[in-house]
């Protein structure tokens, strides 16, 4: 196993699909609910192995399969996070956004098992390629006396605070028309609902149709 894949699936093990930590910082005496945009790195994947147990597609949102290789030296695509703060110390965030995705047919597991088998020896091509629109919705709960601000929301999964500091419940889902090799359009859809920070996720999904 690589070191990025070994990085992943600890970020997997720790906290599901897609999801970030928030780093504590002290709470403003003011007690600011206002809301604030923040940089949320868009590295999303996706297969239906992980809760479902059927091994079809896996498939990478908002980065592609090179990038998920490379991580953590890859290019970080990033969209504008709108955090806002609610009454107990908490906050929701939303992002809705235009991204790049990809998906790949792959009966040999989920995505890390199509990582161990692929990042050192060269990807196959991708079974579709193209753009959708990524909704992200999702909750925050720090420890009382704590919060968070643009510049420190985010923070990679595996280097989050022990629990009882911070947890998010997030549901993050893709839809989009992609194309085959060959030019024929597919319809896409991705979902994934992890339910604690940490956690395993509840729901990963990828349906994929029309084009045969």
């Amino acid at each position: 196993m690589t070191r990025s894949i070994a990085a992943r699936a600890a970020l997997a093990a720790a906290a599901g699909l897609g999801l970030a930590a928030a780093l504590a910082a002290p709470a403003g005496a003011d007690g600011d609910r206002r809301a604030y945009s923040t940089d949320y790195p868009v590295e999303l994947f996706y297969d239906n192995q992980v809760t479902g147990g059927v091994e079809d597609y896996v498939a990478f949102v908002g980065w592609t399969a090179a990038d998920f290789c490379a991580y953590p030296d890859n290019d970080r695509p990033v969209a504008t996070m709108r955090v806002k703060p609610t009454r107990g110390g908490g906050d929701r965030y939303a992002l809705t956004t235009r991204v790049h995705a990809e998906v790949y047919e792959y009966t040999g597991g989920g995505v890390f098992d199509f990582g161990e088998e692929f990042c050192a020896s060269g990807l196959p091509e991708p079974y579709a390629t193209g753009t959708g629109v990524l909704r992200v919705r999702g909750t925050s709960e720090y420890e009382s006396g704590f919060t968070v601000g643009p510049e420190d929301w985010y923070i990679d999964a595996f280097d989050a605070p022990p629990p009882g500091q911070v947890d998010r419940s997030e549901r993050n889902w893709f839809r989009g028309t992609l194309r085959t090799s060959d030019g024929t359009r597919v319809q896409v859809a991705t979902y994934a609902e992890v339910p604690t920070f940490y956690g395993m996720p509840a729901d990963v999904s990828i349906d994929v149709w029309g084009g045969r």
